[in-house]
């Protein structure tokens, strides 16, 4: 819950923030989210490497969580704090924090994901695995979704300014994705057996070279190519929505903080119910057709969507069901995805890489999220969006909704295109688990 608390709250809301509280123009925001992107994407090899190279009594994996805890929360709670400063020491200031969240978050990102793969090596039960912690991821939607804008105009009515009402925002934030990850770090015990100092005799001397090696071999495995592009292109979706949402709902249907606030928690309670048939399908037909399908029925609501264009209940309970696929359907099933690739990898390397494997995940994510930040940004800014206005132009508006609707459906519809190509269904699946057995 801890990973996907403050990526949803940084996803949907940082963009947003930083506009209308803390003043700093559209464009601006878009390329601060770029960086950070960027940053991640490159501490993602080192990361997953280095939990790789993890021995201590305390597992391989639990300890990033324990180092990191606290450090999120804080770095959170400044992220979402309006500074006195100006111009481009402003932009610095929230330039640097993102930096600083990204490199905590894919601290304990990575080594938590590969934890997963050590759950189970069964196909289905790694999906349902997946399954459930989506629904804890959930319950964690709910807070970084639903409280933010209905917290933040609650104590406003009661004397606060912009400022320390999201400031408030981001400290709630923080301390429950703190507390979330103390709490898997003292559940996960059993998962995480310790791990005992190989000789120095024996351990390969750390080069710069050697870990961008082990990621340059695993990113040319075929499946991995295709994972990635699936990846990307659902995740630029996945941030389109969800950093675009609260403008649509804002600034295109005219709503009040409550009701933005509300609308969101009905698309989190959408992905929690959505949990049950993605599974069955997953059982029934596999992961990969069952991508696919959820995918294109977004694909078709969010154009009916945008050709309906109205306010009624119906059509906003119908856009937020589509933003619920569109955001769910991911992080529902492709994880388990990625831990079929690391008994694939090892059948094919004969290593232990689960690290690194599942920081491409993490990779992803960056790249995705700064891709799709860096383009909402600057079509906000070209439409000519003013944080500053109540009301904004009917360009501005026109294009907050084709970034809600028409933008994340042709990135659905790419990444559909990419898992039909990717080869491991759950019969390849079983023979790579077959094989592994017998060199074992």
């Amino acid at each position: 819950m801890g990973d996907s608390i403050t990526y949803v709250f940084v996803g949907s809301f940082l963009m947003f923030f930083l506009t209308t509280v803390a003043g700093i123009t559209p464009a601006s925001a878009g390329v601060i989210s770029a960086l950070g992107s960027v940053f991640s994407a490159v501490s993602n090899p080192i990361i997953g490497y280095a939990s790789d190279q993890v021995y201590t009594k305390y597992g391989r994996r639990r300890p990033a969580l324990l180092v990191f805890a606290l450090p999120l929360g804080a770095v959170v709670t400044l992220l979402f704090t309006d500074v006195p400063l100006h111009g481009t020491a402003k932009v610095l200031y929230y330039g640097i924090f993102l930096l600083l969240f990204w490199f905590v978050y894919t601290g304990f990102f990575v080594p938590y994901n590969a934890l997963g793969a050590a759950y189970t090596t069964n196909y289905d039960d790694r999906t349902r695995l997946r399954l459930f912690a989506s629904m804890f991821n959930s319950f964690g939607n709910l807070i970084s979704l639903g409280a933010p804008a209905a917290l933040s105009a609650f104590l406003i009515a009661r004397g606060f300014g912009q400022g320390p009402a999201w400031t408030s925002v981001g400290a709630l934030i923080g301390v429950v994705a703190a507390a979330s990850l103390l709490i898997t770090f003292a559940a996960s015990k059993e998962k995480d057996p310790p791990v005992s100092r190989p000789d120095r005799s024996q351990k390969e001397p750390f080069h710069l070279s050697s870990l961008f090696g082990e990621y340059l071999s695993v990113a040319k495995l075929p499946p991995v190519r295709w994972l990635i592009l699936a990846s990307v292109t659902s995740l630029i979706a996945y941030t389109l929505v969800t950093a675009d949402i609260v403008y649509y709902l804002t600034y295109c249907l005219s709503f009040s903080a409550s009701t933005v606030s509300l609308c969101l928690l009905l698309m989190t309670c959408f992905r929690m119910f959505l949990l049950l048939p993605q599974g069955q399908l997953s059982a029934r037909l596999d992961k990969r057709p069952t991508i696919i399908l959820f995918n294109l029925f977004a694909v078709c609501g969010f154009i009916v969507s945008r050709l309906i264009a109205s306010a009624s209940a119906p059509a906003v309970i119908f856009f937020t069901f589509l933003a619920a696929d569109a955001t769910g359907t991911y992080w529902a099933i492709m994880p388990s995805i990625y831990y079929d690739v690391c008994d694939y990898d090892k059948l094919q390397s004969g290593k232990e890489r689960a690290g690194t494997i599942v920081s491409f995940q993490g990779l992803v994510e960056s790249i995705a999220a700064g891709t799709g930040s860096l383009l909402l940004g600057f079509i906000l800014q070209l439409a000519g969006f003013d944080g500053t206005a109540a009301v904004q132009s009917e360009l501005a508006l026109t294009w907050i909704h084709h970034c809600a609707t028409l933008a994340p459906a042709l990135m659905l519809v790419l990444s559909s295109i990419a898992i039909y190509k990717y080869p491991i269904t759950r019969d390849v699946y079983h023979q790579i688990r077959q094989q592994l057995l017998m060199k074992d």
